[in-house]
């Protein structure tokens, strides 16, 4: 039986045979993949969304008219959206090791919903299209803005107690 360390604060230490760590332990600085199950299930949702959004935008899927959706319900939309994601952003970036999977969270958790903005616009009936163009590029901007506010305030954050 070999020993494992002791962690800080801990007084007890668990025998080897005890600490079940079947496919969980990665290389160094890696996240593992239990650490980003939800992205890659985030992922996949978004991925899902673009792929209906490009549909509609080809005319092979036409959604215009299933949601009667004013602007300022959709700015609200890509208010609250933008300042979720920006938050759990900064939450799940300072949980994962590595500068890499920075980057490739902002795709998931930046670009990502997006996709739900111009879902929803695509819904809309088509003479809201028609009087108001550019409010997809407007609500992406919403977004944007409600995204960066916890993104440019990390420094701010108060130290963790330990």
């Amino acid at each position: 039986m070999t020993e494992v360390p002791k962690h800080e604060g801990s007084e007890h230490e668990l025998p080897s045979d005890e600490v079940s760590t079947k496919g969980l332990t990665p290389g160094p600085g890696a996240p593992s993949k239990l650490k980003l199950r939800y992205e890659i299930w985030l992922a996949s949702f978004f991925s899902a969304a673009w792929v209906i959004v490009f549909l509609a935008f080809a005319g092979l899927l036409p959604l215009a008219g299933w949601l009667d959706l004013d602007l300022y319900r959709l700015y609200s939309v890509a208010a609250v959206l933008g300042w979720t994601t920006g938050n759990v952003y900064m939450l799940r970036r300072s949980t994962l090791p590595g500068g890499l999977f920075g980057k490739r969270l902002f795709g998931v958790y930046g670009v990502g919903p997006l996709s739900l903005l111009f879902l929803l616009r695509a819904m809309a009936p088509s003479s809201a299209h028609a009087v108001a163009p550019f409010v997809p590029f407007y609500s992406a901007c919403v977004f944007g803005l409600f995204f960066l506010v916890p993104v440019t305030l990390k420094a701010t954050r108060t130290p963790r107690r330990r």
